[in-house]
């Protein structure tokens, strides 16, 4: 079944020439805002000035955005400190005799603890899957 393109949205350009001299502040501003914002924010400022904006909510304040840093720090940490943690796990396991190394099967000896047919069964559906 086909899909159907996606209308495209009708737009004009709105622009205005702003000189190094005499706009030096506003070009100052204008650069101070990330690229991908500009248009927002120009349209937020016309429509305030106009009168008839609803301004979006402003983030709540410094103290989020530091706990927020403080939080992916704690996750970089974790992340590096990962393998050796696991690698600690599975040396402590083999040494209390917690890893089994053989499986009872009540099939034929597929290994996977499970009878031939539902070993089939599984092994078609992982073929299906797509990753």
């Amino acid at each position: 079944m086909a899909r159907r393109k996606r209308a495209k949205r009708q737009h004009r350009l709105i622009g205005f020439k702003a000189y190094t001299d005499t706009d030096a502040d506003l070009l100052a501003w204008w650069e101070s805002i990330p690229t991908g914002e500009r248009s927002e924010t120009l349209r937020e400022l016309l429509r305030l000035a106009l009168g008839y904006a609803v301004q979006r909510p402003q983030p709540a304040g410094d103290g989020d955005l530091v706990a927020v840093q403080e939080e992916l720090a704690w996750l970089r940490r974790a992340l590096v400190d990962l393998p050796g943690y696991v690698q600690q796990a599975i040396q402590t396991a083999a040494e209390m005799g917690v890893l089994r190394t053989s499986v009872s099967s009540d099939g034929a000896g597929n290994g996977a603890g499970m009878s031939d047919m539902d070993a089939a069964r599984r092994e078609g559906r992982m073929k299906k899957t797509r990753w």
